[in-house]
C-alpha cells in the first residue's frame, strides 16, 4: 500500500510537462532521524529542454484527505524543518546539477512518520514557457521515538427508512497516534435474538497516516442469509463495526441500532386491528340482543 501511496503522491506532485522540461531524481527517500538531529537530502535536476530553464527550491507538506487521497498541506510543521543550500539556478540545455536540502528535526518533535516533498519549481526566467511547474521528491521522514497507535471512531450512523431493506451506514475514523497504521474493518448485522444475518468487509483503505481522518460509507441490504439460513423478521437490528488497526492488532468496535418494519407488517397489523374490532362489534351485538 505504501508503494501505491507514493505513486499517487508522485502523480499529484509531478504533473506531466508538455516538453519534458526537466527531470528530478530520485523520486523518493525514506529517512530515520533522531529528534534534535539533521539529515541532508540530495536531489539531481536535469534539463532536457532546448534552452535555459530557471528553477527555485520547492518544499511542500503532505497529508491525506478524508477519502485517503494525498493532498498538499501548506501548514505542515515539517516545512519549517527544511532549508535549501540554493535559492535560484539556471540550467542550460542538457545540464544536470545536484542540489541539497537540510532537514533538522526539533528536539521536541513528536515521534512518528512525516511526509513532505522537496525539489524544484519553474519560475519566470530565460526560456521559460510556463510558470509554476514543479517536480518533487517524496520524503518519508521517520522521527525516532516511542510509537503510539491510537484510533478513534468519530462518527458511526445508520440511515434508511425503517420499512426498507436497503440501508446505509456512514463512518469517520481518526488516527490519534503518531505512526502510520494498517487498518481493516468488518461489518456485522444481527437481529434482536442475536443471530448474525450479514457479515461483510468494509473498504476503509489499507493504511492511515498520523492525525489523518478517513470517511467511508457502505450500502447493505436486510435479506435472508444464505450462509446462516436465517430468516428476516421485523424488529430491532444491531450493527457492529469492528476496526482492526496497527501492528499490534488492536480492535475498536462501534455499535448502532435500527428498526426494520416491512410494509406487509403494517398491513398485518391493520388487519388484526380490524379483526379485533369486528369481534368486539359482534360480541356487543349479541350482548344487546341484536
Amino acid at each position: 500500500m505504501k508503494k501505491i501511496f507514493l505513486i499517487i503522491l508522485l502523480g499529484i506532485l509531478a504533473p506531466t510537462l508538455g516538453a519534458r522540461a526537466f527531470s528530478l531524481s530520485p523520486l523518493k527517500y525514506i529517512f530515520s532521524v533522531e529528534r534534535g538531529e539533521s539529515t541532508v537530502i540530495t536531489v539531481t535536476l536535469n534539463n532536457y529542454e532546448s534552452g535555459v530553464i530557471a528553477l527555485e527550491p520547492a518544499v511542500v507538506g503532505m497529508k491525506t484527505d478524508k477519502a485517503g487521497r494525498p493532498v498538499y498541506d501548506s501548514t505542515a510543521e515539517v516545512i519549517g524543518w527544511v532549508k535549501s543550500d540554493w535559492n535560484f539556478i539556471n540550467l542550460k540545455e542538457g545540464q544536470g546539477q545536484k542540489v541539497h536540502f537540510l532537514v533538522t528535526v526539533p528536539a521536541g518533535a513528536y515521534p512518528g512518520d512525516y511526509y513532505l516533498g522537496v525539489g524544484a519549481k519553474r519560475v519566470a526566467g530565460v526560456g521559460a514557457v510556463s510558470i509554476g511547474e514543479q517536480l518533487l521528491t517524496v520524503v518519508n521522514l521517520k522521527v525516532a521515538g516511542t510509537a503510539r497507535e491510537d484510533l478513534v471512531v468519530k462518527k458511526f450512523e445508520v440511515s434508511g427508512k425503517f420499512f426498507e431493506k436497503n440501508k446505509k451506514f456512514n463512518l469517520e475514523i481518526e488516527n490519534k497516534g503518531n505512526v502510520e497504521m494498517p487498518i481493516s474493518a468488518v461489518l456485522k448485522i444481527s437481529d434482536w435474538r442475536g443471530r448474525i444475518i450479514l457479515e461483510q468487509p468494509v473498504a476503509v483503505g489499507n493504511k492511515i497516516l498520523p492525525l489523518a481522518s478517513r470517511v467511508a460509507s457502505t450500502d447493505f441490504v436486510i435479506a435472508r442469509s444464505e450462509a446462516t439460513r436465517q430468516s428476516i423478521v421485523p424488529g430491532l437490528y444491531q450493527v457492529d463495526l469492528t476496526v482492526d488497526y496497527g501492528l499490534t492488532k488492536q480492535k475498536i468496535t462501534a455499535v448502532e441500532n435500527f428498526w426494520y418494519v416491512p410494509t406487509w407488517t403494517l398491513g398485518v397489523l391493520v388487519g388484526v386491528i380490524i379483526l379485533v374490532g369486528l369481534i368486539i362489534f359482534i360480541k356487543n351485538r349479541k350482548n344487546f340482543g341484536y
